[in-house]
């Protein structure tokens, strides 16, 4: 029996891949170096090692703030196999004197740090307790705001900036310094290029009061002067001109510089765009620009892939010219397949049509739409209009014309629906775009809002008859403690001028899924066939409340509250009866933005589906 259990155990041993070997090696080798450390250690002085760090008598700062000030770190909880650190005692004074300055910054200026180590008797390590005496804050007690040498009213202040720092607030350096440059930028937006502040604080320790002063300097009201353009090879120096869109003689605004540097890296063209004001000459109040660009090659191709909880994998290539014939024209080309989705289509977009802030965009496109409930093949052309109103507000008007073409409809949904399988798409359509978004991807700050219209029918050559009405926006706030508030929310109906089947199956709205309702599946949210196949409604109201943090390196999580109801009348806006979820997502950050994993549930599941909903995405839901 002995014989025969060892060549059972050679035979398993000969089977193991060549993979389950190698680890086994080099968990050998790590033990021995461990344990020769180990010996090596034995044999001389072992170091004291760092077991923990405890705080107490914090309470202006949290201890969490406080260690993030100091070099010397406890061995994380989960990292048990790295060596804890040696304590350092001259490298403890140094955190002491760390915190203390923390602490002056955020105005205790008579804050004292002491520490005691608690040494184990039996081995090698201590911890170290640090006692923190904060004293009193230093209060604002004088707040002077001198413009060209006269002091400006405290009550007046408020009307040239709202500035952190004020009268009986506690006097923190970074109010100090954010006041300083809210105050120059208050000047500098009222034409005064060459405006100088200066900030002086006087704080005294006894009376624990502090006196603050900004002097101004507004120099001469300015104009913009000459422009000069450096860095353009291929790219005519006429583009680079035509949207900085600056004359001489124009009133002085910073606005107008920040403005001409997104219209510049709009165009595609360029990696890097910096717009600097030249030193002053013999007329200060003339102030000339230089405008340094960085080309980048017009041309690109691009392939993607990605998965999605919903189209599964999926991929895409792009081809784009940035510079077509020229002035700036744009010609791109892509093809994007997925289980729900294969498009192929082209674009073109012609900047300063007509007039410097309009562009005219052509898009000519072939999807297919392979839904469970039917598939459409759909043709289309659509050009539109775009006028920039502002910086950040748009007017676009369109007109799509298209073929379609319905296949495979199940027979329930053929019959509730009185499905058309083909016919012809055609009307204009008018959109009002508010965007001040700080970043596409991934957004902290500002939204998107717009409103839209369309019309198709028998006066501009249609067969399917009705009009859409929608509005959706979409904010982000910042928040104490790096918390991003993110919300959501949208109106939708379409009206079919006659019959349903006026509006094509796949124009009706659903709800439920990726970027809708997350605790519902896909289109799994509103009315039903008696089969439970969805057959979508005329009316959708959708709202979400997203709260999310970036809580460990590029790792974030949010928890969400959505809501949502889809009704068969067009104009049946019943606010009280929509169908919540909630939920819980964790995110991780990339170039190409956050991947998230979100798992929402609904309140009231539907019938026949789970309690429980899993969305996976690249990107934020909004």
């Amino acid at each position: 029996m002995p014989v025969r259990s060892t060549r059972s155990a050679l035979q398993l041993l000969e089977r193991l891949p060549r993979a389950v070997w190698a680890a086994c090696v080099v968990l050998l080798v790590l033990g021995a170096t461990r344990c020769i450390a180990a010996a090596e250690d034995a044999d001389g002085d072992e170091p004291l090692r760092l077991r923990s760090v405890d705080i107490t008598g914090n309470d202006a700062l949290s201890k969490r703030r406080i260690r993030s000030e100091m070099l010397l770190q406890p061995r994380s909880w989960y990292a048990f196999w790295r060596d804890r650190p040696e304590l350092d005692e001259a490298e403890v004074a140094r955190d002491l004197a760390k915190i203390e300055r923390a602490y002056v910054a955020h105005g205790y200026y008579q804050t004292n740090a002491r520490y005691e180590l608690d040494v184990d008797p039996d081995e090698p390590l201590a911890d170290l307790k640090i006692e923190v005496s904060e004293g009193e804050p230093i209060e604002v007690r004088d707040l002077l705001v001198v413009v060209d040498g006269e002091r400006v009213p405290q009550d007046e202040v408020r009307a040239i900036a709202d500035l952190p720092i004020a009268v009986g607030k506690r006097f923190e350096e970074e109010d100090y310094r954010e006041s300083e440059e809210l105050l120059r930028q208050a000047f500098l937006e009222r034409g005064f290029a060459r405006v100088q502040v200066r900030r002086e604080a006087k704080v005294d320790v006894y009376t624990d009061l502090a006196r603050v002063t900004y002097e101004i300097d507004r120099g001469p009201e300015c104009v913009f002067g000459t422009t000069t353009i450096e860095g353009t090879e291929d790219v005519a120096r006429e583009i680079v001109a035509r949207e900085v869109r600056i004359e001489p003689g124009d009133p002085f605004r910073p606005a107008a510089i920040s403005e001409a540097r997104g219209r510049l890296l709009d165009l595609g063209l360029f990696g890097v765009v910096r717009i600097l004001a030249d030193e002053p000459g013999e007329r200060p109040e003339i102030v000339d620009l230089r405008v340094t660009v960085d080309e980048r090659p017009p041309r690109a191709f691009t392939i993607g892939v990605g998965y999605g909880t919903e189209d599964e994998f999926r991929t895409q290539l792009a081809w784009a010219h940035k510079n077509w014939l020229g002035g700036g024209r744009q010609l791109s080309a892509r093809a994007k397949y997925s289980s729900l989705l294969i498009a192929g289509g082209i674009q073109f977009v012609q900047p300063h049509f007509l007039s410097p802030r309009n562009r005219l965009i052509v898009d000519a496109t072939h999807d297919q739409l392979d839904e469970d409930t039917y598939r459409v093949n759909e043709t289309q052309l659509r050009p539109r209009l775009e006028h920039s109103l502002t910086s950040n507000l748009t007017l676009a008007l369109g007109y799509r014309v298209a073929r379609i073409a319905v296949h495979d409809v199940t027979p329930e949904t053929a019959m509730i629906l009185d499905v058309r399988r083909h016919g012809w798409i055609s009307g204009p359509s008018l959109t009002l775009i508010h965007d001040d978004v700080d970043d596409e991807l991934d957004p902290s700050r500002g939204g998107v809002a717009l409103v839209g219209a369309l019309h198709s029918g028998e006066i501009w050559g249609a067969t399917f008859d009705s009009y859409k009405l929608w509005t959706e926006t979409k904010r982000s706030f910042p928040l104490p403690w790096k918390l991003v508030l993110a919300l959501r929310g949208r109106l939708a109906t379409v009206d079919p001028l006659g019959p349903d089947n006026e509006v094509p199956v796949h124009e009706r709205l659903f709800a439920g899924g990726d970027g809708s309702i997350r605790g519902f599946g896909r289109r799994r949210l509103g009315p039903r066939a008696p089969t439970d196949e969805p057959i979508g409604g005329l009316r959708l109201i959708e709202a979400s409340v997203e709260l999310r943090r970036r809580i460990w390196g590029s790792f974030g999580a949010a928890v969400f509250l959505d809501a949502g109801h889809l009704a068969t009348d067009s104009y049946d806006f019943r606010f009280g009866s929509v169908d919540p979820a909630a939920g819980f997502g964790v995110s991780y950050q990339t170039p190409v933005g956050p991947l998230r994993l979100d798992i929402g549930f609904p309140f009231d599941p539907p019938p026949n589906d789970t309690f429980w909903q899993i969305h996976f995405s690249v990107g934020h839901y909004f």
